[in-house]
């Protein structure tokens, strides 16, 4: 996604730990729209996510009890989606 210049700033900026270093990097992730392809990802993965686990067949023991259960997934898709942390 990025000219040979900015790759060349990435490698010479990219996990240093220097802020004018970070401000070049977030520049150029922004000049690419890195943000909002990451968006784009993230919801394309949650809606994928949640298909596959509507999917699953809730298994159940002897007494009726379920043993796998959707709910379990789907608590932690939903405390890692749109995190910002």
């Amino acid at each position: 996604l990025v000219t040979p210049e900015q790759r060349a700033v990435l490698d010479a900026s990219y996990g240093r730990k220097d802020s004018a270093a970070e401000a070049r990097v977030k520049e150029i992730f922004k000049a690419v729209g890195v943000d909002a392809r990451y968006t784009a990802y993230e919801q394309d993965a949650y809606e994928r996510i949640n298909k596959l686990v509507d999917a699953l067949p809730e298994v159940t023991n002897a007494t009726g009890d379920a043993t796998l259960k959707k709910e379990v997934f789907l608590t932690f898709l939903h405390k890692i989606y749109k995190r910002t942390k």
